[in-house]
């Protein structure tokens, strides 16, 4: 577990570059991301978390990518969980998914 949490952590800190965000979408990385927020370890959960949100900051295209997942199942279930900052990164992906202009 502690391989996949640091893993998630550098992928979370390279999903800020478009290039690393069509890299995690063509290579089927982001149908992980969203089981791997489906699971309780935190350790996991947030740095997943962190890159579902980095894609949907960027384009419309690759926010449009995670819709198409059951990624907004999973959010809905984080919008009530017992760790605020898991709660904090869910509305911030909500609030980019709102601001698209599709």
């Amino acid at each position: 577990m502690e391989v996949l949490s640091n893993a998630s952590w550098a992928l979370s800190y390279i999903s800020e570059y478009i290039e690393a965000v069509e890299i995690i979408i063509k290579n089927g990385i982001l149908i992980k991301l969203v089981e791997l927020i489906d699971q309780q370890n935190t350790s996991v959960l947030i740095p997943c978390l962190r890159i579902l949100g980095n894609i949907v900051a960027g384009e419309d295209e690759y926010a449009n990518q995670v819709l198409k997942t059951d990624a907004m199942n999973v959010f809905y279930k984080l919008l009530s969980h017992d760790n605020s900052n898991i709660r904090k990164d869910t509305c911030w992906i909500y609030s980019n998914l709102a601001g698209m202009d599709n």
